[in-house]
């Protein structure tokens, strides 16, 4: 949890955090490491029973640098304002310094997709991807010119929620070449203030349909083509949304 405490950045500077967090975090969490043992083709016995593997943050990544006081901590503080205090009184550079802790270099060579990856975080993700030597291939709906400039390899018209573009068009932009990461970043949240008065079922269902189904169809999708490679891992990023307080997202 240590590893995705936040602080209320915005813009340029709080996507550069976002993106190093996400990386590292993919670097301490196996959270796929399973595939190594699969079968070419197939999914993995442990995958099927939910029964992963999880390694230590101490390996490329992030790099530990905690007090002992804070390390003895079970869980972070919920209001964000008071996390980001609280780290300014104690100094905890592994908080307010991304760069004191987050080491990319194992991403060089490897090869990963991202969906959603025209614009926002999932640039900012393609775009450190990039940086780091990696081979990325950028899965969504459309690209965007700042997509574009990044000369990453790119595959339009694919929506996480057309079963027939993501088992079509998606497996077969990869040509047969499995991942080494797939980083399930497409998402979608309604922009309106959502109230009792305004509920509505079709935005509620779409927003589940592309955050929570969507990953899940990728993720199959690539594991049934056995285009997960050995020691591969998945990553699927969610929002606050989900916590969000008056139909106001990050709000405490």
């Amino acid at each position: 949890k240590n590893c995705l405490s936040r602080t209320r950045l915005r813009g340029r500077q709080g996507m550069r955090v976002w993106s190093s967090l996400i990386l590292g975090t993919l670097a301490c969490a196996y959270s796929a490491s399973a595939f190594s043992s699969a079968p070419s083709g197939g999914i993995p016995s442990s995958l099927r029973s939910g029964k992963l593997g999880v390694a230590s943050s101490t390996r490329s990544g992030l790099r530990p640098s905690l007090s002992l006081k804070m390390e003895e901590r079970k869980y972070s503080l919920a209001d964000q304002v008071a996390r980001f205090e609280r780290a300014k009184k104690e100094k905890n550079e592994r908080f307010l310094n991304i760069d004191s802790v987050y080491d990319g270099s194992y991403l060089k060579g490897k090869r990963v997709m991202i969906t959603g990856g025209n614009k926002g975080l999932g640039l900012a993700i393609t775009a450190e991807l990039k940086s780091q030597g990696a081979e990325v291939v950028v899965v969504g709906r459309q690209t965007s010119p700042e997509l574009d400039a990044l000369g990453v390899t790119v595959v339009e018209g694919v929506d996480v929620t057309d079963e027939d573009a993501i088992k079509g068009k998606l497996i077969d932009a990869l040509g047969g070449k499995g991942v080494d990461i797939l980083i399930n970043n497409a998402g979608y949240f309604w922009e309106e203030h959502e109230t009792l008065d305004n509920l509505s079922m079709k935005e509620d269902m779409k927003q589940i349909s592309i955050c929570a189904l969507g990953p899940l169809h990728v993720s199959a999708a690539l594991a049934n083509a056995g285009l997960i490679n050995d020691g591969g891992r998945i990553a699927i990023i969610s929002s606050q949304a989900g916590r969000a307080a008056g139909g106001v997202p990050h709000k405490p």
